[in-house]
């Protein structure tokens, strides 16, 4: 396996671990009876501009060095969102209107879904079939046992 491989996955699980933390801390506030508390911290800002930095770095290190265009294009993407993910407090004045709100949060959750993507990817490169109906049964399931079981 060689490395870029490697750090695209740990990439995509980091992608993953936010996906599941979301839904834990967000559940933990309904149970709590907090709906409308922000669920935001800065140190996962910073985390996430920390990868989405790093993946853009990597992606154009692989890019420079390797033929697969898909991982490129998919790493890109995830570390530009990430990083636009990263400044939601710097950005609160696309918070104010509700329409610049909902593109700005479909933008910056897109994250889970370049996460599946790159995952499943990598997945299907390595000669193993059903890379993405794995990887979200993997998502569905960490949802379910989050939600309901836990």
């Amino acid at each position: 396996m060689d490395y870029y491989t490697l750090i695209f996955i740990i990439f995509g699980f980091y992608g993953y671990f936010r996906f599941a933390y979301a839904i834990w801390k967000g559940k933990n506030m309904i149970k709590k009876g907090n709906r409308n508390v922000d669920v935001r911290s800065d140190k996962l800002e910073f985390i996430d501009f920390l990868v989405g930095a790093t993946t853009l770095i990597a992606s154009l290190l692989y890019k420079v060095e390797g033929s697969n265009v898909s991982f490129f294009v998919i790493s890109m993407l995830y570390g530009v969102v990430l990083i636009i993910k990263s400044f939601r407090s710097f950005l609160k004045v696309l918070q104010v209107n509700i329409v610049t709100r909902k593109i700005y949060n479909y933008t910056a959750n897109s994250y889970i879904i370049f996460s599946i993507w790159l995952l499943s990817d990598i997945i299907e490169t390595k000669g193993i079939g059903g890379g993405l109906i794995g990887i979200l049964l993997l998502y569905f399931i960490t949802y379910y046992i989050i939600w309901k079981a836990i």
